[in-house]
């Protein structure tokens, strides 16, 4: 199965700074494991290239990240319910009573490390809007089965010669 370079990079960094993540994705998957949650996948939603120069390209790629905390066959406990939508808002996008991020959220973590990969060129896009739909419960990750999860929707940028 294909491994695209650029998701890799993104799932290191995420690995490097959160050690409570028991399996990391490199594409969107439908089938996860409960004991693989929390887990993260990251796809490629969508790629643009165009002329940056005579001999450089400019590439944006747009990922999505999904963060899966729980699966269950019902969700008939709405206490548990609750508590693995909290998790979920914590882990994206966690704040401390200042509203500063916390050092740890998914989001943080993406803001605050820019340059991905230097020799390459590869950077987030922090210029862009980073959409956050951090408590989503979903059925189908497993057919029968629900899942808490959140997605981060950001961008890769670089140039490339030709």
């Amino acid at each position: 199965m294909y491994k695209d370079p650029i998701v890799q990079k993104y799932l290191d960094l995420i690995e490097d700074n959160r050690s409570d993540i028991k399996k990391f994705f490199n594409g969107i998957v439908t089938k996860v494991a409960a004991s693989e949650c929390p887990c993260i996948m990251i796809g490629i939603e969508n790629v643009e290239v165009g002329d940056f120069s005579n001999v450089e390209d400019e590439h944006e790629v747009n990922l999505i990240l999904t963060l899966v905390t729980d699966i269950r066959k019902n969700f008939a406990d709405t206490v548990r319910i609750d508590s693995g939508i909290s998790k979920v808002v914590e882990m994206l996008t966690g704040r401390g009573d200042d509203y500063k991020l916390e050092t740890k959220s998914i989001l943080n973590i993406l803001r605050n490390n820019v340059n991905i990969d230097t020799t390459n060129n590869l950077r987030t896009d922090i210029g862009t809007i980073t959409a956050v739909t951090p408590n989503e419960v979903a059925i189908g990750r497993i057919p029968e089965y629900w899942s808490t999860e959140g997605t981060i929707k950001f961008k890769a940028h670089f140039f490339q010669e030709r």
